[in-house]
C-alpha cells in the first residue's frame, strides 16, 4: 500500500496575479499540499474568477500588507502567513516560502518522498556577523519603507541620515551578543521551527523593524542563535532552490537551454527567477518536467 504523503505548507507572496501565478499554483495543487497566498495589498485582482479559484482549490488567499522592497513589511508578510500556517488545524511536515517567480522543478511527489524522514531546517546563511551585514540594522533606515528601489529624493536623505548616524556614533546592536546572519530569505523549514519564528514575533519587530533588507536577516539569525541550529542542512543543500546570483547580488532571470540544463542537474527542488515577459519556453519545459506521474 503506498504510504500517504505528509502535509506540507506553501506561503507564496506576490506582488501581481498573471498567468505565471496560475501556473506556479497548479504546479503545487496536490492532496497533500495546502497553499497561502498573500498578494500586496497595492496589487488589484484582476476578476472576481481569481476568488473562485482560490476558494474551489481550497487556497487560503490574503491581501492585508502594503509590501515594500527592502522594508520590514517584507518580515511582516512573512510572519503573517507564518501564522496562518502554525495555527492552522493541520500538522505540517515541512513549510516552504516561495515568490511568484518561483517553480518546483521535481513533482510534489518526489519532494514529499525527499522530504519524508528529513527533519532538517534549509536556510540559507551567506554570512555571519559580516560588516555588510551588521550594517543593515545597526542604524535607523526611517525612510527606508517609502523607498522601494528608487534612488531619488528619499534615497539620497536616508544615506544622509545614515552618515549622521554613523559620525555621532549610533550603533543598535552594541550592546547585543547574538551572532547576525544572512543569506536568501526563501526557505523550507520544520513547522517546529516555524512556530518557533512566530514566538518571537516581537523580538524579532524590536531588532529588525527599523532595519534595511532584513527578511534576508531575521530567519538566519534567529536559527544560529537557538536550539534549532544544530538542525541546519548541509550548506551544500542551502535551501533547496537552484538560484544563479547576478549583478547587485540579484537573482538572474533563467531563460536559456544552458540554464534548463543546469537546473536538471541540480538535486534542488526549487528554482527561481522565471519570468514568462523574457522567456515563457523555459518556464513550461521546468513545469512539464515536474509534473506528478
Amino acid at each position: 500500500m503506498k504510504k500517504k504523503d505528509d502535509q506540507h505548507a506553501f506561503l507564496i507572496m506576490i506582488s501581481k496575479i498573471d498567468e505565471q501565478f496560475f501556473k506556479l499554483i497548479n504546479a503545487l495543487l496536490y492532496e497533500s499540499n495546502d497553499i497561502f497566498v498573500h498578494l500586496d495589498k497595492k496589487a488589484k485582482v484582476p476578476t472576481n474568477e481569481n476568488l473562485i479559484f482560490f476558494k474551489k482549490n481550497q487556497i487560503h488567499f490574503f491581501q492585508e500588507i502594503e509590501v515594500n522592497w527592502a522594508g520590514y513589511s517584507q518580515v511582516r508578510t512573512e510572519l503573517f502567513l507564518l501564522g496562518k500556517a502554525t495555527h492552522n488545524k493541520t500538522k505540517y511536515k515541512y513549510i516552504h516560502l516561495l515568490s511568484g517567480s518561483d517553480l518546483p522543478i521535481i513533482s510534489n511527489q518526489k519532494i514529499h518522498k525527499f522530504l519524508r524522514e528529513k527533519n532538517e531546517e534549509f536556510v540559507e546563511i551567506q554570512e555571519i556577523n559580516q560588516e555588510s551585514s551588521m550594517k543593515r540594522i545597526r542604524y535607523f533606515y526611517l525612510l527606508q519603507e517609502c523607498i522601494g528601489k528608487h534612488h531619488g529624493i528619499l534615497w539620497a536623505l536616508q544615506k544622509c541620515l545614515v552618515l549622521i548616524q554613523k559620525l555621532i556614533g549610533v550603533n543598535r546592536i552594541s550592546s547585543n551578543s547574538l551572532k547576525i546572519a544572512k543569506g536568501s530569505n526563501w526557505f523550507s523549514i520544520t513547522e517546529d521551527f516555524a512556530n518557533f519564528i512566530f514566538q518571537k514575533k516581537e523580538f524579532i519587530k524590536m531588532l529588525f523593524k527599523t532595519g534595511q533588507a532584513v527578511d534576508e536577516m531575521f530567519v538566519q539569525t534567529l536559527l544560529i542563535n537557538s536550539k534549532f541550529k544544530k538542525n541546519c542542512a548541509d550548506p551544500k543543500c542551502g535551501n533547496l532552490r537552484y538560484i544563479v546570483w547576478g549583478k547587485k547580488n540579484s537573482p538572474k532571470i533563467l531563460k536559456s537551454q544552458e540554464d534548463y540544463i543546469s537546473i536538471e542537474a541540480s538535486n534542488k527542488l526549487f528554482a527561481r527567477k522565471f519570468d514568462e515577459k523574457v522567456n515563457k519556453v523555459i518556464i513550461n519545459k521546468v513545469l512539464s518536467k515536474a509534473k506528478d506521474l
